[in-house]
């Protein structure tokens, strides 16, 4: 196998695998995990000086950043199909690829993390909270509640302040319920 693949699934080399898987190429997934810190090797930093993944070595090219490998993993192996043939056409790909990166990543990652805490941390955002506010979907919707590192829940509310936590993590539906919104662009 010629390409081998940096990273682990959880991270952005998830782009990397997923567009590998898409155009059929065999591959060699070296996993490299950064949060037990594998990502600052030395190994590893001869590949990436910025000690992060994901990472290709393409029978010698070394290349990171998940859009410029999925840009030439495209363009290599996926010219026609993929990839487009035009330059009119490879400069809209590329257009639509750094809007992706620029004006959605940031707001979906957010929307996601939050997600992720307990429905009540998410129902309850502090009033006191002095985090810059996050803006989903260029000002729309805007909250200020951000979670504190200083707290083991990553709340900024006394433990009083809110209500009790349900068991489990909230998603879908139940999310919707529990914060008030109607509706999520994206169905269960």
């Amino acid at each position: 196998m010629a390409l081998k693949i940096y990273g682990v699934a959880r991270s952005r080399a998830f782009r990397v695998l997923w567009m590998a898987k898409e155009l059929g190429l065999d591959y060699e997934h070296v996993k490299v995990d950064f949060a037990t810190g594998e990502t600052r090797a030395p190994a590893h930093l001869a590949l990436n000086p910025n000690g992060h993944v994901p990472v290709i070595d393409d029978d010698g090219f070394v290349l990171w950043e998940s859009m410029a490998i999925n840009l030439y993993l495209a363009k290599k192996y996926g010219a026609g199909g993929l990839y487009p043939t035009r330059l009119g056409d490879e400069a809209r790909a590329w257009q639509w690829s750094f809007w992706g990166m620029t004006e959605v990543e940031r707001s979906v990652l957010t929307a996601f993390l939050h997600a992720a805490q307990t429905c009540s941390e998410i129902a309850s955002p502090s009033p006191t909270s002095t985090s810059p506010a996050f803006s989903l979907g260029h000002g729309r919707h805007k909250s200020t509640w951000r979670p504190s590192r200083g707290s083991p829940n990553g709340s900024k509310t006394a433990p009083s302040d809110r209500p009790p936590v349900p068991p489990g993590r909230c998603s879908g539906n139940k999310f919707r319920k529990q914060v008030g919104r109607k509706q999520w662009p994206i169905r269960d």
